[in-house]
């Protein structure tokens, strides 16, 4: 099949990051009391932030060298860090602080919630912008290597980093998604996305809907009617593997290699659910929602 037009591609992926923006917001404010919580957050959480990820690897291109990638991440994370700061010094503990009529009665309390933000951010809501600097600063690395390199050397550091929860600079949570952030980095390197995405485009419209609802859904009911995505890595969230790993021994050589098995597979089914909802369920043409996707940070 012929490439997909570039301009296609990127209508794409600003439709996908409107969609999943709608759903970030949707995970922040459905509470327990709304009827079928429980089965609407099993299926848009973790994935809406794990297709951010990988939307954000696909926005990373490479360069020709080291040298001109170091170049242009440094002029991408120069803008993250201050969107870090915003948050962290103003947003946070005092914009929202002042919405909540929630003012601090101690000196000390709002350099300490500063500082809290800045350094021991965990899961709160900006870890995504330390996340793109770990993963921006993995890549730069690793630039010598091959996708496929990349996607291992990424597995491998994930399961070491995220296997006890490490909440300082947001360590667990960024490293969690890491594979993610590189798996569309490498199919977007390689023509793969533009290439799968031309391919869907020769059905029609409705068939392709029909088929990726079909395939997305079966992915769906693979990783969560089976039983075992509790134990896959952070499949509910950032929960780290020690903690999934718990009702199984893992004491031997076969305990260990159906850990990592295990833990393969949680990132196999969701990366085949990220790419099934871009190339078969996410509008490809350019819209109205399509302004509002292009101007996200992420």
């Amino acid at each position: 099949a012929k490439l997909a037009p570039a301009g296609e591609v990127s209508s794409l992926i600003d439709n996908a990051r409107f969609l999943m923006m709608v759903l970030v917001v949707m995970t922040h404010t459905l509470t327990p009391a709304w009827y079928g919580y429980v089965q609407v957050m099993s299926v848009i959480h973790p994935f809406q932030t794990r297709t951010f990820c990988f939307i954000s690897g696909v926005l990373t291109q490479d360069m020709p060298s080291r040298n001109e990638f170091a170049n242009k991440m440094i002029r991408h994370s120069m803008t993250t860090v201050a969107q870090i700061l915003v948050f962290c010094i103003l947003l946070e503990p005092i914009v929202y602080r002042l919405a909540a009529r929630d003012l601090p009665t101690d000196v000390w309390e709002y350099p300490s919630d500063v500082a809290n933000l800045l350094f021991n951010s965990g899961e709160s809501i900006h870890w995504y912008l330390y996340g793109l600097l770990w993963w921006r600063l993995f890549v730069y690395f690793v630039f010598p290597l091959g996708p496929m390199a990349r996607m291992c050397v990424a597995l491998a550091v994930s399961s070491c980093l995220s296997y006890h929860f490490i909440s300082v600079f947001s360590l667990t949570e960024s490293f969690a998604c890491l594979p993610f952030f590189v798996a569309g980095q490498a199919m977007q390197s390689t023509g793969m996305l533009k290439r799968w995405v031309s391919r869907a485009n020769t059905l029609p419209a409705t068939h392709r809907l029909l088929l990726g609802v079909l395939c997305f859904s079966s992915l769906h009911l693979l990783s969560a009617g089976s039983g075992l995505t509790k134990h896959y890595p952070f499949s509910g969230g950032c929960v780290p593997w020690a903690l999934q790993e718990a009702t199984y021994d893992n004491t031997s050589v076969s305990g260990a290699g159906k850990w990592l098995c295990r833990g393969l597979l949680g990132y196999a089914l969701m990366l085949a659910r990220i790419t099934v909802f871009l190339v078969c369920c996410c509008p490809c043409s350019r819209c109205g929602i399509s302004t509002f996707g292009r101007h996200t940070i992420y």
